[in-house]
Parts: structure tokens; sequence; C-alpha cells
């Protein structure tokens, strides 16, 4: 469960048929089914119609694809990152401050929040999926959410620190999601190395920016 920039695509529904909401973001309305559309930007940027994955070109188309996916983020000092943590209604997630790493901020139109960790040699903006990232994300019912998918095929569970469920995809385990009970937003921890990404969820580095 990559971190997901939802969309959709249309086409005809089968004649005869009952379309079934199985997937999982899509709908139908009327006689026409939505095909779910997932844009993965934490990590290489990898887009997938209906569950398949869909060729994007050169690195050009990926590059301008990414730009209108995410905003450009801001270097920030930690006691901004604070201060905007403060201002907003829903908590702000991060991994607490990493030695010689500087912060970037990232915000987008519909709420999600990331903290991307960078290193001497970046800048922000920086297009490598190297970095260590957590992301938050708005997300209604989310520890319900959250457990409906770690119990499909493909996923991995476990429990979190605070009575938290992690979730992370077997094929790309670089990503690990967590929530809580009652909570209202889903957490994602990237990080290249895989044992980096759930350790810091696992060891409860994670929290809340206070």
């Amino acid at each position: 469960m990559p971190r997901i920039v939802r969309g959709a695509a249309k086409r005809p529904a089968a004649t005869g048929s009952n379309p079934v909401n199985a997937c999982r973001f899509g709908g139908t309305v009327g006689s026409e089914e939505h095909i779910p559309v997932e844009f993965r930007i934490l990590g290489p940027l990898e887009v997938l119609a209906d569950g398949r994955e869909v060729a994007l070109g050169g690195s050009r188309q990926r590059a301008v694809l990414a730009i209108l996916l995410l905003r450009r983020g801001e270097v920030v000092s930690v006691d901004r990152l604070r201060s905007f943590a403060a201002d907003r209604d829903a908590p702000v997630y991060w991994a607490g401050e990493i030695p010689d790493r500087s912060l970037e901020l990232t915000r987008t139109g519909r709420g999600d929040v990331y903290v991307r960790y960078l290193t001497e040699d970046a800048e922000a903006g920086d297009e490598r999926a190297v970095f260590t990232t957590v992301g938050t994300y708005p997300q209604p019912d989310a520890y319900a959410y959250l457990t409906r998918t770690g119990r499909r095929d493909g996923y991995a569970r476990t429990q979190a620190p605070a009575r938290g469920i992690a979730v992370w995809d077997v094929e790309r385990p670089t990503s690990v999601y967590v929530t809580y009970p009652g909570a209202n937003y889903v957490v994602e921890v990237y990080d290249p190395n895989e044992r980096t990404a759930r350790g810091l969820v696992l060891s409860g580095e994670v929290e809340p920016v206070s």
C-alpha cells in the first residue's frame, strides 16, 4: 500500500453486469464503472490503473508528473515545523531529529503532510528516492481501514506501539503504514532500507511533532 494520490478513470460497465466495488479505490456511478488509478509517490514514481502498472515513458515525463502530484517542499527548522504542527487541527508525524539531516516540509491541497529528511548534499525538491520520509494523510476510520488492508493477500501486519497497527505491502516493504484506535489519519514511513522503515515504526520513534 504505497502512498497513493487517488484518482479514477471511467470505462463502460459490461452489458448486463452488476459492477462490484471490489477494487481498492473506485466505485460506480450510474452505468459507468470507475477504474481506480494509483499514483505512488514515495519511493520510485509508479502509476497503476486497475492494479496494472502504466508505462510512463522517459525521465522527463516522470519528473513532470511528480511535480504535478506533489508540489515542491521547503526546508524548515525544527521550530518552524513545530509551529506549523501546532497550528493544525490534525497531528503531523515525524521521526524526531536525525543528525546531519535537514527537514523538508511539503503540504498538499488535500491535507497530506510530508516530512522528509534530506542529506547535506540535497536541496528541497530533490527527486531521488533515497531519503527517510514520514507522511501523514487524512483517512476516516483509519484503524478499521488499515486493519482491512492488512488482511488482504500480499500485505503483512503487526502490532505497533500505543496499541497501533502497522501494515506493509510485502512486495514494497520500504513503506510501512501505521495508525491508532480512533485516529482519522494514516502515517506512512518510507526509507529505501525496509528494515529502517519498519524499525522506525515499531520502535515508537515516529510520533506527533510537539
